[in-house]
């Protein structure tokens, strides 16, 4: 099966991992936020300034709107197949149904779907189902004809099964695949028309407080009719919500420029007001602004603030949503110590925060130059976070595997991957996991072959794992090809190419530069065609690193927790001391 190339699709900042946007750090000068302070606290039409920059510059680009209308002929395809076409940027599936796919669909009990649909809503013929090709759950592009549902989608990113309508069967997607606004125009051709795109746009803002961005997309709707006075109203209402708050806040938003206002601060601690105002920016979808504020915000009010959670978790989404990922970095790692600090007062909340921590975190680990590491010792050498992993969402042992295979740097790693994929085996697969599975427990070279081009599939349908294909199938094959030699001293480089399902002449040349540029104890017999594998004796240094590697990150887990005990048993102390007083 053909897969497609979706890479036009992703932003160039998120094609080189190791790109850095800026440099921030927490030792930023309090100056250097001034003309964002006082530029919020300049009025209303500063504010209606900012809003409508930032919202102007969501708006979609000249080139895909000159593309939004889309016309297919449908006569092409033939009965039973899906035609994946590009529209707005995103994957489209056009389904020609056969009878027999219909009936099946529509004998279906809707009572008993995740997201009840009737088979007849769901299109506009029944012999013709048009679907937006984006899973649910995490985005992911499901495969046509594919999983348990005979003739419908499979997504093997996680394993979500939707059917022939796309309505979710099986696995974690919370709901249906997305239907977009079409219309045929014959029995042979079918349009994407903008206009129905600008109105499914518009019900989408109306839900929010973007008015400008409402009002401009209303224009282009119903060009000839005026803006509606209560849409005005609305406009009015929100910024003088947003003024009204800013004013609220003036004491904390001058603190900037006044350092003689920081005790005063600490007597009009108001973090309610504080934070409705920052969630009215975010709602805006002001994120930079949101995510400066919170900043002080959290040098300001202590972090026994009943609101000082849902601060940290807030900057995190603004740094994630501005792609500052040194940031958003250090901000899972204040998150992760709140969290941590929390105790075991109530085990379901902490399993909760922690799960969507290892999900957010995905963003960042995934694009931050440091993120390879840095999930290797979050997730794997982290007890709770492991823990989490294992009661919560194993689908996430993709990811760490996926780290480990590509970073060098930390195979001594595998071990402990490996004892705990063998461990969620039972719960979770999928062909990265069954991959190490094959290759390090069962040592079944021709059933890692065989998970190496399944992984391929799944890489090309994954958000975070896509920008990492090529280095991820060039370090599985060296991983193949260091486990073989370690078991067989003379190797047939014909046997080589085929377990790494590389041509003979591109395996020997690529077994070449490998032992060139690893310096390994090996010959090549050009004449028969062997590898020659020399001795390769362990190295007592790199013996003593790998036992020792993951030893701070454990030290520092005992610290924390030996920490924790000795708090605990103050404060039980403290409580007894005031009663007895």
């Amino acid at each position: 099966m053909r897969v497609p190339d979706f890479d036009d699709y992703r932003k160039d900042s998120t094609k080189c991992p190791e790109r850095r946007n800026r440099d921030t750090a927490d030792d930023r000068k309090l100056e250097a936020y001034a003309p964002t302070f006082v530029a919020s606290v300049a009025g209303v039409y500063a504010a209606k300034t900012v809003v409508t920059q930032l919202l102007s510059s969501m708006a979609a680009s000249k080139d895909v709107l000159a593309a939004a209308k889309t016309e297919v002929d449908l006569s092409n395809i033939p009965e039973g197949k899906v035609q994946v076409i590009k529209w707005q940027g995103r994957p489209v599936f056009v389904y020609h149904r056969s009878q027999e796919l219909i009936d099946q669909e529509r004998a279906m009990d809707v009572g008993q779907l995740r997201d009840p649909q009737p088979d007849e809503a769901r299109s506009q013929r029944p012999d013709w189902v048009i679907l937006i090709g984006i899973c649910t759950h995490l985005g992911c592009v499901p495969i046509p004809n594919a999983g348990s549902v005979p003739g419908g989608f499979f997504c093997p990113c996680h394993g979500s099964h939707f059917d022939t309508a796309g309505r979710v069967r099986k696995g974690p997607a919370p709901k249906n695949l997305e239907i977009p606004p079409y219309e045929f125009t014959d029995d042979t051709s079918l349009n994407f028309d903008e206009n129905e795109l600008l109105q499914a746009k518009l019900d989408t803002l109306s839900k929010t407080n973007m008015i400008d961005y409402l009002i401009d997309v209303k224009k282009q709707v119903y060009p000839d009719i005026d803006v509606p006075e209560e849409m005005k109203a609305r406009r009015q209402e929100i910024l003088t919500e947003l003024q009204r708050l800013q004013e609220k806040n003036k004491t904390v938003l001058q603190l900037i420029n006044d350092e003689k206002l920081m005790k005063k601060m600490e007597s009009m601690r108001d973090s309610k007001t504080l934070i409705k105002f920052l969630s009215e920016e975010a709602d805006c979808g002001n994120y930079q602004v949101s995510s400066s504020y919170l900043y002080f915000y959290m040098l300001v009010f202590p972090t026994s603030d009943k609101n000082y959670l849902n601060a940290l978790w807030g900057k995190l989404a603004s740094e994630i949503l501005t792609q500052e990922w040194d940031t958003a970095l250090e901000d899972i790692n204040k998150v992760r110590e709140y969290i941590d600090n929390m105790g075991n007062n109530n085990p379901p909340q902490v399993l909760q925060q922690r799960t969507w921590l290892i999900h957010w975190s995905l963003f960042v680990f995934f694009n931050h130059i440091k993120g390879r590491d840095m999930i290797i010792d979050m997730l794997l050498y982290r007890p709770h976070y492991l823990n989490a992993i294992q009661t919560s969402c194993p689908h996430v042992l993709r990811y760490l595997a996926a780290a480990v295979i590509v970073n060098r740097s930390r195979r001594s790693a595998l071990k402990d991957l490996v004892k705990v994929i063998q461990q969620e085996s039972y719960t979770y697969k999928d062909p990265i996991t069954e991959f190490l599975e094959h290759l390090y427990v069962n040592f079944d070279f021709d059933g890692a072959r065989q998970k190496l081009q399944e992984c391929q599939i799944v890489l090309c349908n994954d958000f975070f794992l896509i920008a990492l294909l090529n280095e991820f199938v060039e370090n599985a094959r060296l991983m193949i090809f260091e486990t073989f030699c370690r078991i067989h001293q003379c190797i047939s480089i014909q046997m080589l190419a085929e377990k790494l399902n590389m041509e003979v002449d591109l395996a020997e040349c690529w077994i070449v530069n490998l032992i060139r540029n690893a310096r390994l104890d090996a010959k090549i017999d050009s004449k028969l065609g062997h590898v020659v594998m020399g001795g390769q004796p362990a190295s007592p240094y790199q013996q003593l690193v790998e036992k020792i590697e993951t030893l701070s990150v454990r030290s520092e887990a005992l610290e924390n927790l030996i920490e924790r005990k000795v708090k605990a048993k103050t404060q039980d102390t403290n409580a007894v001391n005031w009663n007895y007083n």
